[in-house]
């Protein structure tokens, strides 16, 4: 809806864009499936590739200010965190399932 507000070129960008963050979600979320043969790296490759979309969409928006920034430095943090203990779950699971 927003990018029909907006100019179409900048539309077009924005809804590139935002399909690039939803590929880069579901990416980390097979990487995060508890049957998944992905090493550890992977998951933190895919919630930095997460992190990274989600920064093009709201430079798409063009609502970059130094609280914005702080907010985007801090999401991006704790969604590596949510990543890093994913990972680990996921590696605690597969060494129960294995025993």
């Amino acid at each position: 809806m927003l990018a029909a507000l907006i100019d179409e070129n900048s539309g077009d960008k924005l809804l590139d864009a935002t399909r690039k963050l939803c590929t880069t979600f579901t990416d980390l979320l097979k990487a995060a499936e508890p049957a998944t043969k992905e090493p550890r790296q992977s998951l933190l490759n895919a919630a930095s590739r997460v992190g990274e979309a989600s920064s093009r969409v709201l430079t798409e928006i063009h609502e970059e200010d130094e609280n914005l920034k702080e907010a985007q430095d801090t999401l991006l943090g704790l969604g590596k965190a949510v990543a890093n203990k994913a990972a680990a779950l996921v590696l605690r699971g597969k060494a129960v399932a294995s025993t």
